[in-house]
């Protein structure tokens, strides 16, 4: 049978976007594959605890009829939404293998590709992209692809490339708030926190009572949280976040962001809670088992730290965060030396050139060699 386009897919995501509808005709897929996906739908929208058994049931269909974009597409989104970047990036890129011109396609590979720290490689998709259709598509879909090469150019730090084409969208769309959210961003991330507020409430103000767009809204908000934090202030920075999860319960980021705020005010028993909860309902979330593992250590609850690490590299054998974290337990708090250089070694493997502790890594290698090499006694007798 010949595949039409199913009414699958999943949200998934701070801006997962949905697959195109219109599209060229793909080549025969078996019928069993295609049920496969529809189960993999209704399983996906049981929630995050059915995510694995729709994984299994997306993975069937590809093994049966590789084809199959709409497969490939979910898989995708599935392994975005549970922080397995590397798998997320191979499924978007094998669906866009399938369909080279889908602009969703082209969206999510950028949006996993930018959360990898591979801003550069994001840039020259989307680059790639309008390059190629900017004749062919209406201003609506322009704008959308342009934002995304914005967020792509903010993450590689450059600033100046990212404001003029987020502002090229907003001198067609003035009112856009992902346009206005994207240039909150830059500027928070160029240190000017009265601009980011600035901005960033101009977009709130747009979607804030559209309850079609709470998403959206949410989104927003917990950037505002961002902002608070930059400013030192912590109580209207967990106001934000809690807006923010009650705009989009889904949201986990906000719920992560707030217990990392109590992390950062040195409260690990809160931050424990926050997150004990949160991977209660998102199981599969690698970063709030990370946040966990961190907040236990914090409160000295070392047997429980280690475990949420190894959960997590359970569910991503890739996590450079729970690498570097699992490493520093061992190391600094359950003196267990064994396997730290072994650990220290994977994450420098996966860790994007940018981490923030690779130094640190590569450092505590140094330290371990130096401990293991043989002491030798100076030659001659005492004096």
């Amino acid at each position: 049978m010949r595949i039409l386009a199913l009414a699958v897919l999943f949200t998934v995501g701070c801006a997962a976007p949905k697959a195109t509808v219109t599209r060229k005709a793909l080549p025969r897929v078996r019928p069993e594959a295609a049920q496969a996906v529809r189960d993999a739908a209704r399983l996906y929208r049981l929630g995050p605890s059915y995510f694995g058994q729709a994984k299994e049931r997306l993975e069937a269909a590809v093994q049966s009829s590789p084809q199959l974009f709409e497969a490939w597409f979910d898989l995708g989104r599935i392994d975005f939404a549970e922080s397995r970047l590397e798998a997320a990036e191979l499924a978007f890129g094998k669906a866009l293998e399938l369909l080279p011109s889908d602009r969703a396609t082209v969206l999510a590979l950028g949006e996993v590709r930018q959360a990898d720290g591979k801003a550069d490689a994001a840039i020259k998709l989307y680059r790639t992209f309008l390059d190629r259709n900017e004749a062919k598509r209406v201003d609506g879909e322009n704008n959308e692809m342009k934002l995304a090469l914005g967020s792509a150019l903010r993450r590689a730090k450059k600033y100046d490339a990212a404001t003029e084409i987020i502002r090229e969208v907003l001198r067609r769309q003035p009112r856009s708030a992902a346009a206005l959210d994207g240039l909150g961003l830059v500027y928070l991330d160029r240190g000017n926190t009265e601009l980011a507020d600035l901005v960033l409430h101009r977009a709130f103000d747009i979607v804030e009572n559209d309850h079609e767009r709470a998403k959206e809204a949410a989104r927003i908000a917990n950037n505002l949280g961002l902002v608070a934090l930059k400013r030192r202030r912590a109580d209207e920075a967990f106001a934000y976040f809690d807006q923010a999860e009650r705009l989009d319960p889904t949201l986990t980021v906000a719920r992560r962001n707030k217990a990392l705020t109590y992390l950062d005010c040195g409260d690990y028993a809160r931050a424990a809670e926050e997150l004990a909860d949160l991977v209660k309902s998102a199981p599969r979330d690698v970063d709030a088992w990370v946040a966990l593992g961190v907040a236990e250590r914090g409160r000295a609850q070392f047997d429980v730290a280690a475990r949420a690490f190894d959960r997590a590299l359970e569910l991503d054998p890739h996590s450079a965060d729970a690498l570097y974290d699992l490493a520093l337990l061992q190391m600094d708090f359950l003196r267990k030396p064994a396997h730290v250089r072994e650990l220290l070694e994977r994450f420098l493997k996966v860790a994007p050139a940018n981490h923030a502790k690779r130094a640190d890594a590569q450092a505590r290698i140094s330290d371990l060699d130096q401990k293991s090499k043989p002491r030798t006694e100076p030659k001659g007798g005492a004096s």
